[in-house]
C-alpha cells in the first residue's frame, strides 16, 4: 500500500486537513447532533465523488469507493462528536460554541479521514479493493457504534477489516502505539441516585443528609477497582458529575452521581460490579439513605486483530521508519469502535500529538495548538517511558530489559503514611502519576480524605485517617489495609513528628511524642504489615519498606531538635536490622531526606532558605519529583537487590561534608 501511495502522500492535502480541523473544531457538536459537522463531510465525500453508502444513522455517514483493481475491502473509522466541555475563549481559533469543545481530537479523526479519503480518490484507478469511509456519531455517549450497527450498517461492510485511530498526548508527535489482543478497556457508564427525607440546613439530623452520603460514596468509589489490573493497566470507577439541591440552606431530598467502571475481562466486571452494589448498601445503611445503582450504556473491551495488528505495525514502520512504532500495553480508556470490532477483524491504534499545556478529560489534550501534526522523528524508547508497561517477570526470559521495564511499578498497592502533606504526599502523587494504588493515612481525616480526591483525578488513592503514635493504631491501620486488599507491594513509613526547643527546656513531652511516632509507629506498623507484604514478595520480587529518615541523623544539625535527630537515628538502625531479619522476599531501605518545601521545614526555610541553598552543592532546594523518583527507584525493579540502605536525598549536604 505504501509503495502505491508514495513516500508522502498526505503532504499534497496537509493545508486542507489543517482548514478542516480547524472549521470541526470551531463548531463542535455533541453525540447525535452532529448535524454541521455531518453536512461539511458529506459535502467533502460529494466533492471527491464518493458516494454515500447506506444512512443508518441521522448524523455520520458510511461512504464507499471502488479501485480500480480487484482486491480485499478495508473501513476506515472516525468518530465526529464533542464533549459538554467549556473551552478557554482566550486561545485562538476556540469553539464557538458555548459549552462544547472536541476536548477529546475527534476533530482530528475527522479531518485526518476526509485527508486519506481526498488521498485515495486520487488514485483510486490505481488501487486494489473496495474502501469504506466510516464517519461514527455519538462515541462520547458510548452507544453510536452500536446505533450504527443495529441501523444496518455492516450490510456494507461484508468481508472487510477495519482500521482506526486515536490521537494522544500521551506519547511524542507523530509516534505509532500498536497492540493485538484486549487493547482499551471495556466501560460501563454509571447513574447513581441518593433519596432521603431531606430538611432544612439549620437543623441537620445526621441521618438521612444525602449530600453527606454524597461525598462519601465520591471518595470511596476508587476503592470499587483497586487491585483490579491487566497486564499493568488499572481498572478504573470514577465519578463524572454530582448533581445535588436547589437551595443554600435546604438538605435535598436526592442527589446523583454519574460516572463510569472500567474493566477489561467478565471476571473483574463482576468483582467490580459486585463491590460497587456492597459500597453503595454500605453507605446507604450508614448514612441513613436509598441508594439505587443504574446501568445505562456498556460498550465493549476494544479487542484488536493480531493479524491486522501486525500489518498495521509493518506498515507503519515502512512509512515512518522503525523506530517511530512500537508495541503498547493496554490502556484504561475506552473507545466504542469495539462494537464494530466484535463483527470485524480490525486494528485501533494511537498516534502521537503535540502535548497540551494542561489536563484534560481524555487521552488528548485541551486543544490550544491548532495544528494538524505531521509524523515527526522521536524514540520509542521515550514513548515506553511514557505509558504503564505490564509488569515483566525479572528472570530474563521475556527479552533484554528497557529502562521502562526497569522502573515500571504500574499495577502495584502502596500504602503511604504521612502521606497527605510534605514528603508523603509527594511520594504518594508519583506514585499514582506511576500507575500505583495507593493508600493514604495521616492523623487529620478531613485533610488525607481531601487529598485522597485530589490524587484520585489521576489515578487511585484511598484514605485511611490514623494517628500512629500508638500501638493500637498501628494495629487498626493494619487491620484495615487487610480487609481491603490481598497483598501489599509497597509500604512507605513516613508518618513522624518534630520538636525543636532549647536544651534548658528540653523536656520528657519533646521525646514522648516523637519517639512514639518515629521510632516505635514505624516499628508496630511494619510488624503488623508483615503478613500482607509477605503475600506480595518473592526473592525474585520482593516487596518493599521505605522509612523515611533524615540528613539530620547522618550528620549532627544546626537546630536544637534532638529528639528528633535521635529518632531519625533509630529509624535509620532499625531499617538495617528489619532488612537483614525480613530478607529475601521484603527489602527494607531508607531515604534520609534533606531540605524540602514541607510543612515541616516551613520555619527553617522561611529564616535560613538562602543559606541551605548557597551551602548545599546542587545550589538548591529539594523538589517533589527529586522526593518521588528515589521512592520509585526503590519501589521498582531497579531497586530490588539493594536492602539496608540509607539513601541521602539531600543535594549532597550531608555527603560531602
Amino acid at each position: 500500500m505504501s509503495d502505491l501511495l508514495g513516500t508522502s502522500p498526505g503532504d499534497a492535502v496537509y493545508d486542507e486537513m489543517v482548514d478542516l480541523r480547524r472549521e470541526v473544531h470551531r463548531r463542535p457538536e455533541l453525540a447525535f447532533a452532529e448535524h454541521h459537522t455531518t453536512e461539511l463531510i458529506r459535502d467533502h465525500m460529494g466533492a471527491l465523488g464518493i458516494a454515500e453508502a447506506v444512512r443508518v444513522t441521522e448524523t455520520g455517514g458510511i461512504f464507499a469507493m471502488e479501485g480500480g483493481r480487484r482486491g480485499r475491502s478495508v473501513v476506515l473509522r472516525a468518530d465526529i462528536d464533542a464533549l459538554p466541555v467549556q473551552e478557554d475563549a482566550a486561545r485562538a481559533g476556540h469553539s464557538e460554541i458555548d459549552g462544547v469543545m472536541h476536548a477529546c481530537g475527534h476533530d482530528v479523526h475527522v479531518a485526518a479521514l476526509l485527508g486519506a479519503a481526498t488521498v485515495l480518490a486520487s488514485r483510486r484507478e490505481d488501487l486494489p479493493g473496495r474502501f469504506v469511509f466510516l464517519f461514527q456519531p455519538g462515541e462520547e455517549a458510548l452507544c453510536g457504534a452500536k446505533a450504527m450497527v443495529e441501523g444496518g450498517a455492516l450490510t456494507v461492510m461484508g468481508g472487510s477489516r477495519l482500521v482506526g485511530f486515536h490521537v494522544t498526548s500521551q506519547i511524542p508527535t507523530g509516534l505509532v502505539a500498536v497492540r493485538g489482543g484486549v487493547t482499551m478497556s471495556e466501560a460501563h457508564s454509571l447513574r447513581i441516585t441518593l433519596t432521603g427525607p431531606g430538611g432544612h440546613g439549620a437543623i441537620p439530623t445526621g441521618q438521612g443528609d444525602v449530600i453527606r452520603a454524597t461525598a462519601e460514596l465520591v471518595n470511596r468509589l476508587g476503592e470499587v477497582a483497586v487491585g483490579l489490573s491487566f497486564e499493568g493497566a488499572n481498572c478504573v470507577c470514577s465519578a463524572g458529575t454530582l448533581n445535588a439541591g436547589t437551595a443554600v440552606n435546604v438538605v435535598p431530598t436526592s442527589a446523583r452521581v454519574t460516572g463510569t467502571l472500567r474493566t477489561f475481562t467478565a471476571d473483574q466486571r463482576g468483582e467490580a460490579f459486585d463491590r460497587l452494589r456492597a459500597l453503595c448498601a454500605s453507605v446507604a445503611d450508614a448514612q441513613g439513605v436509598l441508594i439505587t445503582l443504574d446501568v445505562p450504556e456498556h460498550t465493549p473491551a476494544v479487542v484488536n486483530d493480531p493479524a491486522v495488528a501486525d500489518l498495521v505495525e509493518t506498515e507503519a514502520r515502512a512509512a515512518l521508519g522503525a523506530d517511530q512504532v512500537f508495541r503498547m500495553p493496554p490502556s484504561s480508556p475506552s473507545d466504542d469502535v469495539s462494537e464494530f470490532l466484535n463483527h470485524l477483524p480490525g486494528c485501533y491504534f494511537f498516534v502521537g500529538v503535540p502535548r497540551p499545556t494542561a489536563r484534560a478529560a481524555c487521552t488528548t489534550a485541551r486543544p490550544s495548538r491548532w495544528r494538524t501534526p505531521r509524523c515527526v522523528s522521536g524514540r520509542a524508547s521515550w514513548c515506553a517511558a511514557r505509558w504503564r508497561w505490564p509488569r515483566r517477570e525479572p528472570s530474563g526470559n521475556n527479552g533484554p530489559m528497557t529502562a521502562s521495564d526497569l522502573f515500571d511499578i504500574a499495577g502495584k498497592t502502596a500504602l503511604v503514611t504521612g502521606g497527605s502533606r510534605g514528603i508523603g504526599r509527594m511520594i504518594a502523587e508519583g506514585f499514582v502519576d506511576a500507575g500505583v494504588t495507593v493508600y493514604i493515612s495521616s492523623r487529620k481525616a478531613e485533610v488525607c480524605e481531601q487529598v485522597a480526591a485530589e490524587l484520585s483525578q489521576k489515578g487511585t488513592c484511598v484514605a485511611i485517617p490514623a494517628d500512629l503514635s500508638s500501638e493500637a493504631e498501628c494495629r487498626r491501620l493494619a487491620d484495615e489495609m487487610e480487609s481491603r486488599v490481598d497483598k501489599l507491594d509497597i509500604l512507605v513509613n513516613n508518618a513522624g513528628a518534630t520538636w525543636g526547643t532549647p536544651l534548658a527546656d528540653f523536656d520528657e513531652a519533646a521525646f514522648e511524642r516523637v519517639l512514639a511516632l518515629n521510632v516505635k509507629g514505624v516499628f508496630h506498623l511494619t510488624k503488623f504489615l508483615v503478613p500482607l507484604l509477605e503475600k506480595a514478595g518473592t526473592q525474585e520480587e520482593p516487596a518493599r519498606v521505605i522509612n523515611i529518615g533524615s540528613i539530620d541523623a547522618i550528620s549532627v544539625p544546626a537546630l536544637e531538635t534532638y529528639s528528633y535527630s535521635a529518632s531519625k537515628a533509630a529509624v535509620h538502625q532499625m531499617t538495617r536490622h528489619l532488612a537483614k531479619r525480613l530478607a529475601p522476599t521484603i527489602t527494607v531501605n531508607a531515604i534520609a531526606p534533606g531540605p524540602f518545601e514541607t510543612k515541616m521545614m516551613a520555619a527553617t526555610l522561611d529564616a535560613f532558605k538562602d543559606q541551605i541553598e548557597a551551602g548545599a552543592p546542587l545550589k538548591r532546594i529539594g523538589r517533589p519529583d527529586d522526593m518521588a523518583g528515589a521512592a520509585i527507584f526503590l519501589a521498582s525493579r531497579a531497586g530490588a537487590y539493594l536492602t539496608g540502605a540509607i539513601i541521602p536525598v539531600d543535594g549532597g549536604i550531608a555527603t560531602t561534608r
